[in-house]
């Protein structure tokens, strides 16, 4: 998977857009506890977690999903542009 961090999007290593990263509440780590929103209730999705295949099907399946990453997850390639 991709990130690019000035634009807040996540892609699959095909170029193909995932979702934009960003929560409407504006909710931080400080607002997560035991993998739940404490703003919203909604669970979040640890990627480092999960199998990149997982990832990406949960991903694909759910764009409203509630996620978190490390940065320098070895899964997770850092770009500074969108593929597209």
């Amino acid at each position: 998977m991709q990130f690019n961090p000035l634009t807040g999007t996540l892609w699959d290593d095909e170029g193909r857009f995932l979702k934009s990263v960003h929560c409407p509440k504006g909710a931080t780590q400080n607002d997560i506890a035991a993998g739940i929103c404490l703003l919203c209730d909604h669970a979040i999705v640890p990627l480092d977690d999960l199998p990149e295949v997982e990832a990406l099907t949960r991903l694909r399946a759910d764009p409203d999903l509630c996620l978190s990453f490390r940065p320098d997850h070895p899964a997770i390639r850092m770009i500074h542009h969108d593929p597209n």
